[in-house]
């Protein structure tokens, strides 16, 4: 785990993480453990922008069938976002989503309601897509998630800037800039 947050080590961490997960693979058999091993590596590929590698890695920890988490679903359809196929994308978020739902979990219900909203400007869909945007900008803002407030905040600068409306883009995108800067 050391070796993939160190810079020119990680290749090596990878390999570690790998090795270890096959020790962990045929040794231990404890589904919750092996699932968070899997999303381990599927987080540590997303973060270095792994696509492929992350939704192999998440897809296996969510398809362990006593392992159904919000975190593990919305983190699949990241990495399908990431490889641009947003269709696959959605339908993990709406898994997720009713999983947050059936848990009556509203934080996680406004965070892949943000997801969704990012999808929905992909997808061309702007007046859609600005009511969920707008609750996870303001969410991530009331509990200072700053980079994630700048990432929303950017996205409802964009669709205003689709619609038409070059003012209230402008505020978005300095709210945006804002926010990225205290998160540095």
């Amino acid at each position: 785990i050391d070796y993939t947050r160190t810079p020119n080590r990680i290749s090596e961490g990878f390999i570690y993480l790998f090795k270890a997960l096959y020790i962990l693979e045929n040794t231990i058999s404890e589904p919750n453990l092996v699932s968070d091993a899997y999303s381990y590596v599927g987080l540590t590929a997303y973060r270095y922008e792994q696509y492929q590698l992350s939704k192999r890695y998440f897809k296996k920890a969510v398809d362990i069938k006593k392992y159904r988490s919000i975190r593990g679903t919305n983190n699949l359809a990241l990495a399908y976002k990431g490889l641009k196929m947003l269709d696959s994308a959605n339908y993990y978020f709406r898994l997720a989503k009713q999983y947050a739902i059936a848990e009556n979990n509203s934080v996680w219900i406004t965070i892949i309601n943000g997801n969704i909203g990012e999808n929905l400007f992909l997808e061309g869909e702007f007046e859609a897509a600005l009511p969920l945007l707008h609750a996870d900008a303001d969410y991530c803002l009331a509990i200072k998630s700053y980079g994630n407030a700048s990432n929303a905040l950017v996205y409802l600068s964009a669709c205003y800037l689709a619609l038409d409306e070059p003012i209230k883009s402008e505020h978005f995108m300095w709210r945006a800039y804002n926010a990225a800067k205290k998160d540095k």
